[in-house]
């Protein structure tokens, strides 16, 4: 990798650089990092043109596996934009419900789409994973917190096969989201994109900012379910704690803190 790129940032998956004025490089981190930017490369070249809503990245091109990146990379075209999540604070009770707004008519973009999936595959993957982090968590939780995070996976089971799949971003943390100058949503990132229920879109949002949450779902065409959003949260972090109990332990105990949290407010 060329020593002269600079490091703009760094998520679970990959290391972000600036390759130029215009182009990241994102380079993997995990086993399933080019897996990922497989699937990413094949969502934004199908969505190419279809989103209006914000600007996307454009131009992937994959570098599979080597000495260079063990891990795989992807070079993508860089957006323009500040982290939404280095302005929220800024931003005004008018410009959260504008961006919930823009969310939503993106969302619903997106579900136009119509990328083919295969909702009982999704359903298997998504539902083995949960119970690869339930035996992950299972050390470092109480008998009733782990009986909780039992009878969730049968609830979540049952709220995946009753819902409709779409087109989904799946991922619609405030990192991946930039903003203007005026705190306007101009841009998303991180497309490995999801066949998926839409709560899985709405689940992050609700984390991090009701005001936003309550304009995207109000302004989405479709009934949206505070519970099994919370649902789809907890089991985004359950899924995720397999690959969270082998990062650095103030890593760990943030992601298991999140989840007994969910619990309390569930339960």
């Amino acid at each position: 990798m060329d020593s002269g790129m600079i490091k703009i940032g760094e998520g679970m998956l990959s290391k972000c650089f600036l390759a130029d004025e215009n182009t990241v490089l994102l380079v993997g981190k995990r086993e399933d990092s080019f897996e990922s930017y497989q699937r990413t490369k094949e969502n934004l070249e199908n969505l190419r043109g279809k989103i209006k809503s914000v600007e996307i990245p454009r131009n992937p091109k994959l570098v599979a596996p080597c000495k260079e990146y063990p891990l795989g990379a992807l070079y993508i075209s860089r957006v323009r934009g500040e982290k939404l999540s280095s302005r929220i604070r800024t931003c005004t009770r008018g410009q959260k419900i504008a961006i919930g707004k823009k969310l939503a008519e993106f969302i619903l973009e997106l579900q136009a789409c119509r990328l083919p999936g295969d909702k009982a595959a999704v359903i298997k993957r998504v539902t083995e994973s949960y119970a690869q982090g339930q035996e992950a968590l299972q050390p470092y939780l109480s008998v009733n917190e782990n009986k909780l995070i039992a009878q969730f996976a049968g609830k979540y089971k049952k709220f995946l096969h009753n819902s409709d799949f779409h087109t989904t971003h799946g991922d619609l943390f405030q990192e991946n989201m930039f903003v203007n100058d005026r705190n306007e949503l101009v841009s998303v990132i991180d497309f490995d994109t999801e066949y998926f229920a839409a709560e899985i879109e709405f689940a992050p949002i609700y984390e991090y900012d009701k005001t936003i949450f309550g304009a995207a779902a109000s302004n989405f065409k479709g009934k949206i379910s505070i519970r099994n959003v919370k649902l789809a949260l907890l089991a985004r972090q359950v899924r995720f704690f397999r690959h969270a109990v082998t990062m650095d332990e103030d890593t760990k105990q943030k992601e298991l803190t999140r989840i007994k949290n969910m619990l309390e407010t569930m339960s």
